[in-house]
Parts: C-alpha cells; sequence; structure tokens
C-alpha cells in the first residue's frame, strides 16, 4: 500500500509531522498518508452506496414521508413571504461578513465548514419552489443534523477569531442555524416528516460523505485542518489517536437519531404553528382523501338535484286506467 501513501504525499500540502496546538486552521499528518488514501476509498464508497439505498426506502410510494411529501407539495405556495426573504436577507449579511472575515486571513477554504454550507443550505431552501420535492427533503435532512451546530455552540472554537465583528457573528451564524428552522417549522411553509429510521440514515450519511468526499481531499490540498480531517480538536477525540475519525463518525450517526428522534421532537411540541390559511387556500392544503370525500358528496348532491337548483321529487306512478 506505499504507492497509495506516496501519492497521496505528493498530491497533498507541504503538512508537518506534528500538531499545532495553538492554531485551529492548519493540520499536520496526524494520519499517514497511506491512512488516508485507504480511508478515502473505503469510506466514500460505502457512503456513497448507503445513502442511496436508505434515501429511496424513505422516499418509497406509500410510506409516510411520501405521503407527508406529497401533500407539503400540494398545498404548496409558489410564492415567496415577506418572512421568508426577511430571512434570507440576515442570513446572506451574515455569511458575507463570515467570507469577508475568511479572506482577510487568507483561509477561504473554510467557507467549506459545515455550519457555513448549513448557511447556505437554508438560504437555497427559502428561496427554491416549495412545490418541488428538493427544499422539503433538505429541510428534513438538515433537521437530523443541526448537532453540528449545537456542539460548535457547546464547544466553541474561537482560537483564530481575533477580526471585529468574527466571533460576535460567530455567534449570531450559529444561533441563526438553530432559530431559522423553528421558524420554518411555525410558518408551516415546509413540511416536517415523520420519524423514519431510513431517512435518519440517509441524513447521516449525506453528512458523512460531504465530510470525506469533500472536506478530506480539500483538506489535503491545502494544508488546512477542514473540520477536523487532519487531526482531532483538543479533547477526548485525541485519545482515539489514529481512530479518531472513525468514531467521530460513529458518535455523529448516534447524535443524528438522538436529534431527530428527541431533541426535534421535544422543541416542536413546544413550538407554535401558524394557523392555515383559510377560505381557497384552505382548500389546497386539505388531504386528498377529504378533497376526494368532498368531491365526492358534491357529485352525489348534483345527482339529486334539478337543473333548477330544487330537489327532484319522486313522482306519483300514473294510476292504469280501469
Amino acid at each position: 500500500m506505499q504507492f497509495v501513501g506516496d501519492f497521496v504525499q505528493s498530491w497533498s500540502a507541504d503538512l508537518p509531522l506534528e500538531m499545532d496546538r495553538e492554531s485551529s486552521i492548519y493540520g499536520s499528518w496526524y494520519l499517514s498518508p497511506v491512512q488516508h488514501g485507504i480511508e478515502f476509498v473505503l469510506f466514500n464508497a460505502f457512503f456513497v452506496v448507503f445513502f442511496v439505498v436508505f434515501l429511496k426506502r424513505a422516499l418509497l410510494p406509500g410510506t409516510p414521508v411520501d405521503a407527508a411529501l406529497r401533500l407539503a407539495k400540494k398545498g404548496a405556495s409558489a410564492k415567496r413571504s415577506k418572512l421568508d426573504m426577511t430571512i434570507v436577507a440576515i442570513l446572506v449579511a451574515s455569511l458575507s461578513l463570515v467570507t469577508y472575515h475568511k479572506s482577510n486571513s487568507g483561509s477561504l477554504n473554510f467557507m467549506l465548514q459545515p455550519c457555513h454550507v448549513s448557511m447556505l443550505t437554508l438560504i437555497v431552501m427559502l428561496l427554491w419552489d416549495q412545490r418541488s420535492s428538493v427544499p422539503h427533503v433538505m429541510y428534513n435532512i438538515y433537521l437530523h443534523t443541526m448537532w453540528g451546530t449545537l456542539l460548535a455552540i457547546l464547544s466553541p472554537d474561537l482560537r483564530d477569531a481575533k477580526q471585529p465583528l468574527e466571533a460576535e457573528n460567530f455567534w449570531f451564524e450559529h444561533w441563526a442555524l438553530l432559530i431559522t428552522p423553528l421558524l420554518l417549522a411555525w410558518s408551516n411553509r415546509l413540511a416536517v416528516f415523520p420519524r423514519s429510521f431510513d431517512l435518519a440514515m440517509a441524513a447521516f450519511l449525506a453528512k458523512a460523505l460531504y465530510h470525506s468526499l469533500v472536506l478530506a481531499p480539500v483538506a489535503l490540498r491545502s494544508g488546512n485542518n477542514l473540520n477536523y480531517m487532519l487531526e482531532p480538536p483538543l479533547g477526548p477525540l485525541e485519545l482515539f489517536k489514529e481512530f479518531y475519525r472513525l468514531v467521530m463518525y460513529l458518535f455523529c450517526c448516534l447524535l443524528t437519531y438522538f436529534t431527530r428522534y428527541v431533541l426535534v421532537e421535544i422543541v416542536f411540541m413546544l413550538v407554535p404553528r401558524r394557523a392555515p390559511p383559510s377560505g381557497a387556500s384552505a382548500a389546497k392544503v386539505a388531504p386528498a382523501p377529504v378533497a376526494a370525500a368532498k368531491k365526492a358528496s358534491s357529485a352525489s348532491g348534483s345527482a339529486t338535484s334539478s337543473p333548477a337548483g330544487t330537489p327532484n321529487r319522486k313522482r306519483k306512478p300514473k294510476r292504469k286506467a280501469d
């Protein structure tokens, strides 16, 4: 396997052998080039195959997720609300400030960090036509993977946040990542799918695939420790040494299920929902069986009425002539 290590090392940045514990920007050869190469092939093959399998299973016709998706698309509006556009403007402003700070520090690669990508994901969800399946599926995958934002808030790494408003925007960005999905739930703009083992696994695999397929090679090429793909953060993961990435993936899988099955359920029980629209708009969001029943009832009513709108009366049978 040495040829794999030689290729990885020749393709990668000139990394030091030891960790720099004073900075979170740069990585090192904490893992050997051979291990990087083998894990890239094995992890990505596993993540791609099973992501497709579990997402297809979650969206199979007749599943509760498919039923919720169809109902949401039927009642969706093509118009974007003022709330949607206000949230988009706020998120774009925060993301622009992050980009400015990263550009100043020569670390634009860190715009690929999951939290910044999550911000972009929310913007795309809000601007995408909600009559499509895409924003609804994206939203529910996002709900499963909010643990990343929670971890960043609970254990912030601000060693390199030295520019004006950089630390403040870090906190604003991460709280916005938590509050925005709650606002979307309140507004009933996007569907909240019922809990699904298959969808939860697909959400985890999507997150893991992004780390392994995108962040890991970019980290090697640039020398930047993007979301700890080159070396672990200071703390418990250091105990696992060269196996820290495998442990990190397993732990994040558990967090995905805990986030959706416990945290999201509890929070959404407490979040009030805006009343559905009345009148003609409300008819749009009526469940298909209800709409069908109404249609059948209407058809039945029209069949028993006269053209003038008055009910038909049974005619008395004519008496036969004697």
